[in-house]
């Protein structure tokens, strides 16, 4: 243990040696005297020494010495010790922490309290005055004030798994088996040793501009294939430099994402590289529409004809000689292409060719749709999948009971974007009032969410919020009384994801910019919590202490927790994703940040974030 008034003390199975500068031996303390330790800490402020054995700790201060009995108060061998700031003595076993404050008096802390997980190594305090624990899996950060009585409601971060720590497949407990922090830097770092090698910490304040900037360096070249937005396989293990393109199932949707978070930027920064790179990605969504030969009909995803694609059902383009495209196309890639190119109408595109093209392409799809009895119908003749929007399927088959809802809220928002953007044809009036005033789509979407336990979708979420969005954009103001009770019950089930695009949705909604009937610190929280690394790496919260098992399983049979966690803990990089679940990824992939880049744009965009001063 080294200190600044004197260098060091040196527990030992027979006592405590203390050890100074051009001393030629360490001498013996004879307070300790025959006293096996196993740990010690040092206050600086008080000039005391606290010593820990397997049945006692020890606290020696201006000559008198204090002794407190394992177990009891102390639940088990204190096998690391920490003083921080505020002169409370962490005291760390294999069962939870122990504090003692400068009283003497003592507080448990287990998972309860918020401590992730026990079976603790090693303790340390850094410059900062947050308290370091090292465990047997993982280390634990904790920031904030320590209460006497209730949990401790500072900022918990655990960093457990390949995402933190070095990671070595055939021995992955990743045990703490030290920590040393710098207390000479002006900046709070810190250093773990584990069995696999060494974990360098550095923690900084950025602003989520800085953050933007981060995320936007991702995009290329690994999430740019033909325009197009998906994330890239990695041949070697979190190895960003073996990163391939692949084709995705919803290249449409993601790449629309994305194209939304620029065009909200470029509305907000006017800066004309952020155009010229992003029109391409509306280029790139436009020869999927192109590519098919089909007006109003969009491919899955594109790839050159010498290419070997992932699976599923591809054709070769009629109009475009070495290309292939992949069919029966899903409500997912409607419901971006359809949220998008109103935005990029309004936001993106500037000159009158630019406008034509976002206008034709809503014209096409919307015709489409329609005069095929609200179905997609696809180059074979037949509706695809998911693309189903028609009253035998929603209102007539008990089967599409999920899609009831969420489907009705889809085509209803997009002919009041297709009348916003090509005005009042009598092709989307007849729709609407077919669909409205014969099928009864606006009960449809008052209970769109659905709530069983075990039968909840976060992806439908997603294909709710999306059309949501667009709603609220494009109109907001035709049948307002049922979308408002739409849009206050679902998010009402939603909240409690903190999820900042559905918070920003909503208040765009609410036309709150002050965020005062909506969470606002909650999406900032999470903007705030959301990984640097989008790799997909491997996650386990099995083993948590804070956590509880829910009774409920997902939808694929699979354990979920009822807690939410801070999302750096979590698997998860896009709003399609359960954020309650145990464990996942495989260290093999890398998600784009759209999922983090449109809600921090439209947060701007609407003035729920303000720039940095």
């Amino acid at each position: 243990l080294i200190t600044n008034k004197v260098n060091g003390f040196v527990g030992a199975d027979q006592g405590v040696y203390s050890i100074h500068l051009g001393q030629k031996s360490p001498l013996k303390i004879p307070a300790f005297n025959k006293v096996n330790v196993i740990s010690l800490a040092y206050n600086e402020n008080s000039d005391e020494l606290v010593v820990g054995s397997h049945n006692k700790i020890y606290r020696y201060v201006h000559g008198k010495l204090y002794f407190f009995d394992v177990p009891g108060l102390i639940d088990g061998p204190p096998v690391a010790m920490v003083f921080d700031h505020s002169d409370n003595l962490w005291i760390g076993n294999d069962i939870c922490v122990n504090i003692q404050f400068s009283d003497f008096t003592f507080k448990r802390v287990d998972g309860s309290h918020g401590l992730p997980y026990p079976n603790i190594t090693s303790i340390g305090i850094t410059e900062k005055g947050s308290v370091l624990i090292g465990t047997k899996k993982g280390l634990i950060r904790y920031s904030g004030e320590v209460n006497r009585d209730g949990p401790l409601n500072g900022d918990w971060n655990y960093y457990y798994g390949p995402r933190y720590l070095p990671y070595v497949k055939a021995n992955n407990e990743q045990i703490i088996t030290s920590i040393a922090t710098n207390s000479k830097s002006n900046t709070e770092t810190a250093l773990a040793v584990t069995p696999n090698g060494l974990s360098y910490f550095v923690y900084e304040m950025w602003t989520l501009e800085k953050k933007a900037a981060h995320y936007q360096s991702m995009m290329s070249p690994r999430h740019d294939r033909f325009g197009l937005v998906c994330g890239c396989t990695l041949k070697k293990f979190g190895d960003l430099s073996s990163f391939q393109l692949h084709d995705c199932d919803n290249d449409g949707l993601w790449t629309s994402i994305y194209l939304a978070s620029q065009s909200f930027r470029y509305a907000v920064t006017k800066d004309k590289s952020v155009k010229a790179e992003v029109w391409k990605r509306f280029e790139a969504m436009k020869f999927l529409n192109d590519v098919t030969g089909i007006k109003g009909l969009m491919a899955r995803s594109v790839l050159k004809q010498t290419s070997i694609p992932n699976y599923g059902t591809w054709h070769k383009s009629s109009v475009f000689p070495g290309w292939i495209w992949k069919g029966d196309t899903s409500s997912d890639e409607v419901s971006g292409h359809m949220n998008v190119y109103p935005i990029v109408y309004k936001l993106l595109a500037e000159s009158s060719e630019e406008k034509n093209q976002a206008k034709e392409l809503i014209q096409n799809i919307m015709t489409y749709i329609i005069e095929n009895g609200f179905y997609l119908i696809d180059v074979t003749g037949n509706r695809t999948s998911w693309g189903v929007w028609a009253p035998e399927f929603l209102n007539q088959n008990s089967e599409w009971y999920a899609e009831r809802g969420v489907n009705s809220n889809q085509i209803l928002s997009w002919i009041l974007a297709a009348q916003s953007v090509l005005g009042d044809k009598k092709i989307f009036t007849d729709a609407w009032n077919y669909l409205v005033d014969q099928e009864n789509y606006d009960i449809n979407i008052i209970n769109l969410k659905i709530t069983d336990p075990e039968d909840v979708n976060f992806s439908d979420d997603e294909l709710s919020f999306i059309p949501y969005l667009t709603y609220i954009f494009n109109n907001g103001k035709t049948l307002k009384d049922k979308w408002s009770t739409s849009i206050n019950r679902t998010w009402r089930y939603v909240r409690e994801v903190k999820s900042p695009l559905w918070n920003f949705i909503f208040g765009a909604y609410l036309n709150n910019p002050k965020g005062e009937e909506f969470d606002i610190s909650g999406a900032i929280w999470t903007l705030q919590k959301w990984p640097l690394s989008q790799i997909d790496w491997p996650v386990n919260n099995t083993h948590r202490h804070d956590v509880t098992t829910s009774r409920d399983l997902t939808r694929k049979n699979r354990h979920q927790i009822n807690e939410l966690l801070p999302y750096n803990e979590l698997n998860m990089y896009r709003w399609n994703s359960n954020p309650f679940k145990s464990d996942g990824g495989s260290g093999t992939s890398e998600c784009d940040p759209s999922a983090w880049l449109l809600p921090y744009w439209m947060g701007r965009y609407y003035g729920y974030i303000s720039p940095p001063q």
